[in-house]
């Protein structure tokens, strides 16, 4: 509840007594559009007879006494509506929606005092616009025969010209039979919104002459204001920009800056958007200035180093030595096309390494230019060398195979002979062949498996007599074929003890007629074998690995 002291309807100047502090009563809102943009400040309205800020939607009289604040929070004592400098006369005014900074499209209007320390609690009553305007419809009676809806606010001028505009909006309820008891409504501000930038401006390079534009853009409710700074290149100094000389678009979106000059190398630029809910200030953006290409130094001219220097090709830096430039950086040119390349540091020998990175093969003028004057101090011819010439020829083969993986030839009979007891007898098996000529070559394992010898073929457990163990058979494996890396025969073994017979390691291939193997198969007859013909199984296995 705000305080509040009441005026005399005689003049605002006379003050008359102060009222009782009361509460004012609830009334139902309206659905009035709150300003977003356009007006500089919000605005809301005090109760002439109470001084109490009247709620958003409470229905008014055409003549009911009402002044405005800018300020919601115990306006009648502290806050004012701030007189913008170079304002030369104020007035209240009724106008369309969006009308409100041209005084021609304005319905109606009432003058105020112009009190350089603000205007306080300024007429707000509709009525008292007693000044017809040119939009129709025009004057504040016919406005509240009419109907419709407006804005009602303040505008501050310099002469003819509005340098600002608070208002709010208003909903009028038409009285054709008697304006003055024509009803309204307002609308409270909804609260200024502090400006956030949606467009950063970025930094850009120029050539001494040209015209620099950075741009940027922020929102905020009301719309904020916008005013452009500088630093000088390397500093935090800000200072505000003013209109003039080549300087332009200082409380713009778009900051432009003509014919900029070497000294502007490195100024920086930024925007500060400001509004009442608060301000907000830009990145940083750079502006770069560099000189146009420089003529091309040949024959006598000043600053010329005798000779050519021969570059290898695919070096991206030589040395040029004994410059005869003094000590320090400079920009760095190239020709036949110009072409700038990284700026380079001559040192106290007045050598310096230059970037060639990007030259195409062939003889370039390369010159040493003042990065104050844009005048070459220094140059030479250099030639980077053709790279070599190579004819390639592509060659192609194909390599095919028989996908075979087998063995082959080792279903047969073999007698190892008569050998008494305590005896030996051996034979040869006869040769097979193993075959691996498969597209991939996992490599492979022969294994042999070989069963106890049985009398006459028939076991009989119960007489252990009639059977040899299989131990009794020694196997010494060979290699029939020539020698293939990777591909072995094992040591002799015997049948009891191991079972691998040949191994072909990964890699490793046969022909595609394969490799062949046989064997050496030893027996030794028990002391206490029984007479007969024994007979066992020895199997081969070939598996992939």
């Amino acid at each position: 509840m705000n305080k509040f002291t009441k005026r005399s309807r005689v003049g605002l100047g006379a003050v008359l007594v102060t009222a009782a502090l009361v509460i004012a009563p609830a009334l139902s809102a309206n659905a009035a559009i709150v300003p977003t943009v356009g007006s500089a400040h919000d605005v809301f309205l005090l109760s002439g007879d109470d001084g109490l800020q009247i709620a958003s939607g409470s229905s008014l009289q055409w003549n009911s006494d009402v002044f405005g604040s800018p300020d919601s929070t115990d306006p009648d004592f502290n806050s004012k509506f701030a007189v913008p400098a170079g304002t030369t006369s104020v007035r209240t005014f009724i106008s369309g929606r969006t009308n409100e900074s041209n005084r021609s499209l304005w319905n109606a209007s009432g003058p105020l005092g112009l009190t350089p320390s603000g205007i306080q609690l300024p007429n707000f009553k509709p009525f008292a616009n007693t000044q017809a305007e040119a939009a129709a419809p025009s004057g504040a009676g016919a406005v509240a025969q009419a109907g419709g809806d407006y804005s009602l606010g303040i505008a501050f001028f310099n002469g003819n010209s509005i340098i600002e505009v608070d208002f709010t909006y208003i909903t009028v309820v038409a009285n054709a039979a008697n304006p003055s008891l024509a009803a309204w409504t307002f609308a409270t501000p909804a609260g200024a919104v502090a400006p956030a930038i949606t467009t950063q401006p970025t930094s850009t390079s120029k050539v001494v002459g040209q015209t620099a534009t950075f741009t940027a853009a922020a929102s905020g409710t009301p719309a904020p204001s916008v005013k452009w700074q500088s630093a000088p290149s390397g500093t935090s100094t800000w200072s505000d920009l003013a209109n003039g000389g080549d300087v332009s678009g200082v409380t713009t979106n778009t900051l432009s800056i003509a014919n900029v000059q070497a000294a502007s190398n490195g100024t920086q630029y930024r925007a500060v958007y400001t509004n009442a809910g608060g301000s907000v200030t830009s990145n940083v953006a750079v502006l770069t200035v560099t000189f146009a290409a420089p003529t091309q130094p040949t024959g006598t001219d000043a600053g010329g180093s005798q000779g050519n220097v021969n570059v290898p090709n695919g070096d991206t830096t030589f040395t040029f030595h004994f410059t005869g430039v003094p000590a320090g950086t400079y920009a760095v040119w190239a020709w036949s096309t110009p072409t700038q390349l990284p700026n380079a540091t001559v040192d106290a020998g007045g050598n310096v390494t230059i970037n060639i990175a990007g030259l195409a093969p062939g003889t370039h003028t390369i010159a040493l230019v003042s990065l104050v004057t844009n005048n070459v101090v220094g140059w030479l011819t250099i030639t980077i060398a053709q790279p070599a010439n190579t004819s390639a020829v592509n060659v192609t083969v194909d390599v095919t195979t028989s996908n075979k993986f087998a063995l082959e030839g080792v279903a047969s009979a073999l007698f190892l002979g008569s050998a008494p007891r305590g005896g030996t007898t051996s034979a040869d098996l006869p040769a097979f062949t193993v075959t691996d000529d498969r597209d991939a070559l996992p490599g492979w394992d022969l294994t042999s498996n070989v069963s106890n010898f049985v009398n006459d073929g028939v076991a009989v457990a119960a007489n252990l007599g009639d059977v040899i163990d299989k131990s009794a058979l020694k196997v010494t494996p060979h290699k029939v074929g020539a020698a293939i890396v990777g591909i072995t025969e094992k040591p002799l073994y015997t049948a009891s003890a191991s079972n691998l017979f040949a191994e072909g390691l990964a890699n490793s291939s046969t022909p595609a007629s394969g490799t062949q193997f046989n064997a050496t198969l030893g027996f030794t007859v028990p002391a206490t074998a029984k007479k007969g013909t024994y007979a066992s199984t020895l199997t081969l296995t070939l598996t992939s690995k």
